[in-house]
This record gives structure tokens, C-alpha cells and sequence, in this order.
């Protein structure tokens, strides 16, 4: 990130890696993050500017090690909001209407493959938002809590769950009505098409997460030890 360089023209902090597009799939391996120790240094930060593009389980990591930086600089998950988007839907900017945090904040994760990064001995781990009811209009409350061997990193923004070996990060669209071919609000990521309502953790009324928001129908969420609970709105 930094130098012992004192020239008076250079950057006072550095982002390592922040995630950008979608529909893709970003993979760091052999990686070493040196010297993130100062204000507003993070290794790697999410992607959180839109309720329509949204994370997708699209990030992953291997092989990760730190040098000189503060655990609490490795990750960085950024708060946006939804009104504040950066593309047009249903909240741009509708402040009053869509208070709560952006769609693909709801819906951000990073995957450890090993758990080094981390710095934990548990094996591979997702990385999920830890967007609360608070901050999300009381739609959408500790969706990436998956079990009890979760650890909340606060000052990350995430929490840190155990994959087992066997959980995964899954997308899909979620639309009304029956079609022969790609709705126009698949399309577009967004429209009148989308489900609205929430999904929960089958047997956690406290884990869930909202449907529609923005008129998105792109949810995301883990797989593939923990059942969805759909309940529509009206």
C-alpha cells in the first residue's frame, strides 16, 4: 500500500482490490497485501452501488496473506444506500420510499476458499454482509448469519461462516406469471415482474432478506444446507 517514500504528491490511503462488474468471476490467488495500516487503507472491499447488479457469489480468494496490516484492514464491506443508486429503478432517488441499504449490499459476500485470509483454522468460509433490520427498513435482517460457528466481524461489515465443504453461494430471479421466454424484467434487472415479499432461513424468522427490492428480481443467497422460506407481500 505504502512506502517509507515522503513525497507530498502521493496518495494519503489505498483500496487493494474492489470488486466491479458482474456476471462474472473474480479469483485472487498467491496474494500478499503489505502495509495497509494507515486511515482509509482496506485490502479488498465490496461492490455495493446498485440494486440491480448485484453480487452473485462472484468472488473468491485463495492463498491470502497479510503484511504489517491490521486484521481490521483486510476487508471492507461499504455502506450505500438504495436511494442512492447508481443506475435507474424503482428507488433511485425515492429517499422516503427505499431508506435502507442498497440491493447488492444485502447481498454481498466474499468466498475463502482455505480460510487464510480470515486468519481462521476452520477451513473455507463465505464472507456475507451483515446488513441489519435497522439499516435495511426492517426488510432484510442477518441473511448471511448462517449458523452458530459464525463469527461477526464488525469492523469488516460481514459475517464469517464455515462452509463445511458443502455450502455455496447461489443467484436467481424470482418473477410472476408463466413465460416461453426471457421476461422483459430479467432483461432488464428490473420491472413490474418481480416478486415482492421476503425470504427467510427455514426455522429463523430473524434471518431473512426482502424480495423486489427496487423492483430487482435477482436474489442471492446460501446454499446448500439451508432451506428458503418465501412469503409473498399482501
Amino acid at each position: 500500500a505504502h512506502t517509507a517514500n515522503t513525497a507530498s504528491d502521493l496518495m494519503t490511503y489505498s483500496e487493494g482490490f474492489e470488486l466491479y462488474d458482474t456476471d462474472m468471476q473474480t479469483i485472487l490467488s498467491d496474494v500478499v497485501f503489505r502495509n495497509f495500516d494507515r486511515d482509509g487503507d482496506y485490502c479488498i472491499q465490496d461492490m455495493t452501488h446498485a440494486n440491480i447488479f448485484k453480487q452473485q457469489g462472484m468472488f473468491s480468494m485463495k492463498d491470502i496473506s497479510f503484511e504489517n496490516v491490521p486484521s481490521s484492514k483486510r476487508f471492507r464491506h461499504v455502506e450505500r444506500y438504495a436511494w442512492a443508486t447508481y443506475h435507474k429503478d424503482e428507488c433511485k432517488g425515492q429517499k422516503t420510499k427505499c431508506p435502507g441499504t442498497a440491493g447488492s449490499s444485502q447481498t454481498s459476500t466474499l468466498i475463502d476458499v482455505d480460510g487464510l485470509a480470515v486468519g481462521w483454522s476452520s477451513g473455507g468460509a463465505i464472507l456475507g454482509a451483515d446488513d441489519a433490520a435497522a439499516e435495511t427498513n426492517q426488510r432484510t435482517n442477518d441473511w448471511w448469519l448462517l449458523d452458530g460457528n459464525c463469527q461477526h466481524r464488525a469492523d469488516w461489515g460481514f459475517y464469517v461462516c464455515p462452509t463445511y465443504d458443502r455450502r455455496a453461494v447461489v443467484s436467481l430471479y424470482i418473477v410472476t406469471g408463466l413465460h416461453d421466454s426471457l421476461p422483459e424484467t430479467v432483461k432488464k434487472r428490473w420491472g413490474s415482474q418481480a416478486v415482492k415479499g421476503e425470504l427467510y432461513h427455514f426455522g429463523h424468522m430473524d434471518r431473512k432478506i426482502e424480495l423486489g427490492l427496487a423492483g430487482s428480481p435477482m436474489i442471492t443467497g446460501p446454499c446448500c444446507d439451508i432451506g428458503w422460506y418465501m412469503q409473498l407481500d399482501g
